[in-house]
């Protein structure tokens, strides 16, 4: 079966209340160095996800450009973790400008970590949150070589909102205010696999 590998994809489909965005791309590194920086976010992510905005989240903060991808903010406050089980737990606000904003809410995540005989490496995350803003959140990362200096990356992520956001966030809301993100977040990976820094302030100012 062959592969067809793209340069850079990104791709959103909405059904029965549940939101799925994926993106794609070749990397021009190995997969031992895109592996390097998985490792590196999903570490940070459990154990300092503030220092992700210095790289992995670098230019999601708020859009100086387009107001509107402010609509949904977030404020993480506090963390903790358990590395060697791959669990970890996040307090944070959810700040709806001119709105209201939703305290202390505590978000745990675990992840699985499976090399597989083609050597695809696949990372499963799972989020659990009981409340009425998040019913469900999953996300899949993938690397897969291609040859010695190249690689395949992947990106899923799965969210089912709560009654509040289901009700508030509509497709058109959803691909401006999380989308870009997770798209911003997705290129930050591959750009610090392949230069060792993220340049990019933001999707948005290159376009």
């Amino acid at each position: 079966m062959k592969t067809l590998f793209l340069i850079l994809t990104v791709l959103t489909t909405y059904s029965h209340g549940e939101y799925t965005t994926t993106c794609e791309r070749k990397v021009d590194v190995s997969q031992d160095r895109m592996n390097e920086v998985v490792n590196m976010f999903f570490n940070d992510m459990q154990t300092d996800i503030n220092g992700l905005f210095k790289w992995a989240f670098k230019g999601t903060e708020n859009d100086k450009k387009d107001s509107t991808r402010n609509t949904i903010q977030i404020k993480y406050k506090e963390s903790y973790a358990e590395p060697e089980r791959h669990y970890g737990k996040q307090v944070i606000d959810v700040i709806v400008p001119h709105f209201k904003t939703f305290k202390d809410i505590s978000i745990e995540s675990s992840y699985t970590d499976t090399t597989l005989e083609d050597r695809m490496r696949a990372i499963h995350l799972t989020i659990d949150y009981s409340g009425s803003l998040l019913k469900d959140a999953s996300a899949d990362f993938n690397t897969i070589p291609i040859t010695d200096n190249s690689s395949y990356a992947q990106l899923t992520i799965r969210i089912k909102f709560g009654f509040f956001f289901n009700l508030f966030i509509s497709r058109k809301m959803y691909i401006n205010v999380i989308e870009w993100r997770i798209n911003q977040m997705f290129e930050n990976l591959c750009e610090m696999a392949e230069k060792g820094e993220v340049t990019v302030e933001s999707l948005s100012e290159v376009q």
